[in-house]
C-alpha cells in the first residue's frame, strides 16, 4: 500500500526530543560529540518508549534537521533498574521518568515495561526488561 511507512519496531526521533539518562545530563547539541542520548539508554519520546539503538549523530542533520536517535520499541534488554520504593518482582511494571530517563517503580512516570529479574528494595541493578513500546496516557488532549 502506497501509506505504508515501517513496521514500527525502530522508530527515529530528533535526537534533543528524546528523553534519556545522557540526554538529560548532557543535552543534545551538534556540535558536541557524547550529546544527547546514547546506544543501549532507556529512552522516551512522549509515550514511546524504548532503548536508543544507536549514539545520537551529533555532526550531521537528521530527517528532522537534528541528530537522529532511532528507538528500539520492543524486545527485552539488559538494563539499569532503581528500586525507590519496594522490592521490584519479576513481572512487575518499570516506568521511565519522562525528565531523567530513569527507570524505576515511581508509577507516577510513564509505563516502560516489565521485568524479568527481581531487583532489591533500593538497589540499582542491571535486570531484563521486555519493553512495552507505547502505552496510552490519560484521556484527553496531550496524554
Amino acid at each position: 500500500m502506497k501509506n505504508f511507512i515501517q513496521n514500527g519496531s525502530k522508530i527515529s526521533f530528533p535526537a534533543s526530543a528524546v528523553v534519556s539518562a545522557n540526554n538529560f545530563a548532557i543535552p543534545y547539541n551538534s556540535a558536541t560529540v557524547g550529546s544527547g542520548p546514547l546506544s543501549g539508554e532507556a529512552g522516551l519520546r512522549g509515550r514511546i518508549a524504548g532503548v536508543v539503538v544507536a549514539n545520537a549523530v551529533n555532526t550531521s542533520a537528521g530527517p528532522f534537521n537534528d541528530g537522529n536517535t532511532v528507538l528500539e520499541t520492543n524486545g527485552v534488554f539488559n538494563l539499569a533498574v532503581k528500586s525507590i520504593h519496594h522490592n521490584i518482582a519479576v513481572g512487575s511494571t518499570v516506568y521511565i521518568d519522562p525528565i531523567t530517563g530513569v527507570v524505576s517503580d515511581d508509577y507516577t512516570a510513564v509505563p516502560f515495561g516489565c521485568v524479568c529479574d527481581a531487583v532489591t528494595q533500593y538497589a540499582t541493578t542491571t535486570v531484563r526488561v521486555k519493553l512495552f513500546g507505547a502505552t496510552p496516557g490519560a484521556i484527553g488532549a496531550d496524554s
